[in-house]
């Protein structure tokens, strides 16, 4: 199910531009130079750990219904695949059970 998932068979795909800007963001002017660069060095190390992963699930629950959502990686583009409805809570099904056996 998860290959069907990833190669967009199920979900809807997104693609996000991950560069960072020319100008850095800005925000850092008035910083410490050893905070910023042990900042750095633990976004380094993140981005570093989430490139060893294939995808990163997520569940998302709209009102009565259940969704999967996940992120892949391909090359500086983050993908999104969102929108699978994989159950919901809109009723309530009872099953009586006695000794084992379904009645």
């Amino acid at each position: 199910m998860w290959s069907q998932l990833l190669e967009g068979r199920l979900l809807q795909k997104y693609s996000i531009d991950t560069t960072p800007s020319e100008d850095g963001g800005g925000g850092g002017e008035g910083a410490n130079d050893g905070s910023v660069s042990c900042a750095e060095r633990a976004v380094a190390e993140s981005d570093r750990l989430l490139g060893t992963l294939p995808y990163i699930p997520a569940i998302l629950i709209r009102g009565h219904s259940w969704y999967l959502a996940a992120t892949s990686r391909q090359g500086d583009k983050t993908i999104l695949w969102r929108e699978y409805a994989f159950g919901t809570t809109q009723s309530v099904v009872v099953m009586l059970v006695s000794n084992g056996t379904i009645l």
